[in-house]
């Protein structure tokens, strides 16, 4: 998955143009737009980081309640 992100965001970086009206927007906000409008590799993009974010939210509660329980 980490490498799928690194792909799309060298892509992405290089070749998609990123709606001005994201630029100086809120986190949340960007986030949103770029989910539900083009170009669709800036959603996958998101879509990933976000799925990476959770899967690195859940390892880090597994790896604290494990350390609780020895």
């Amino acid at each position: 998955m980490l490498l799928v992100q690194y792909g799309l965001g060298i892509g992405i970086n290089l070749y998609a143009e990123v709606p001005d009206a994201d630029h100086g927007v809120g986190i949340l906000v960007a986030a949103g737009r770029a989910l539900t409008h083009q170009p669709v590799a800036l959603a996958l993009h998101t879509t990933l980081g976000l799925l990476m974010l959770v899967a690195a939210l859940t390892v880090l509660v597994r790896a604290i309640t494990a350390r609780g329980t020895g």
